[in-house]
């Protein structure tokens, strides 16, 4: 079989597996998401590594729903807190030290909730951020590979994993460890970042629903070539008081 289309339907088959382990919990965490957004509250999302993938794919984007908020630790390396080596060698997440200054630069509520993506779940900065956000009382969900996560030692200093924080999990249901193919002796061919991202647009699909449901209109971001898109988009950021830019 063609290499490329051993990847497609492996990525196939994992998908629909995703679908069907997730369905369920992503129905009730579409309806905990809605809430938290009628009640003005931002749903904010962080990614470690290549879970930063999930923010990008659902933060601020046309078509997605406006109370999305990325936090990046790039902000803080643009304000010259630190290099972006760390960031680009995986340091960042492997600390604590720089989360109060991350959660210094944007305006959180606690009617806030947040999605937390991590493939092993245990990394110190993410397991933070949960820990606080639980004790806030802040509705939390995690999204790892529960095979990796499964696996993964402790690190932070609580002796807790991010799902010990969370009320919610999803699976990104990939292997262990994450390839797909073996090419002349090497292990290649990632999927994990594919499930995760067609997983955060199925939850999104729901949260669309969750709010058709109950009769009332999403607040979805329309793309800045539709005409009127501009006010229907400030009169949305401003129910949110600014807090998604």
């Amino acid at each position: 079989m063609d290499i490329k289309k051993q990847y497609f339907e492996l990525a196939k088959k994992g998908i629909e597996n995703a679908y069907e382990v997730n369905k369920e919990d992503m129905k009730k965490i579409a309806s905990c998401l809605r809430d938290v957004m009628e009640n003005e509250g931002v749903v904010q999302l962080f990614g470690v590594k290549h879970g930063e993938e999930v923010v990008n794919e659902l933060f601020f984007r046309a078509g997605g729903l406006v109370p999305f908020h990325g936090l990046k630790p790039m902000e803080l390396a643009v304000q010259g807190k630190f290099g972006r080596e760390l960031i680009d060698s995986g340091e960042i997440f492997e600390t604590t030290k720089y989360v109060d200054d991350l959660l210094s630069l944007f305006k959180m509520d606690d009617r806030d909730a947040w999605l937390i993506t991590s493939f092993y779940g245990n990394e110190p900065m993410a397991v933070e951020l949960a820990k606080r956000a639980k004790e806030k009382g802040q509705k939390v969900i995690g999204l790892v590979n529960k095979a990796s996560y499964a696996k993964s030692p402790v690190k932070h200093e609580s002796g807790k994993k991010l799902l010990d924080y969370c009320d919610y999990s999803l699976d990104m249901c990939a292997e262990e460890p994450d390839v797909a193919l073996h090419v002349d002796g090497h292990a290649v061919g990632q999927l994990s970042s594919v499930y995760a991202n067609v997983i955060a647009q199925m939850l999104a699909a729901d949260i669309y629903h969750a709010f058709e449901e109950i009769g009332v209109e999403a607040p979805v971001l329309l793309s800045a070539n539709i005409a009127g898109a501009d006010k229907h988009n400030n009169a949305l950021t401003d129910r949110y008081n600014g807090r998604v830019r």
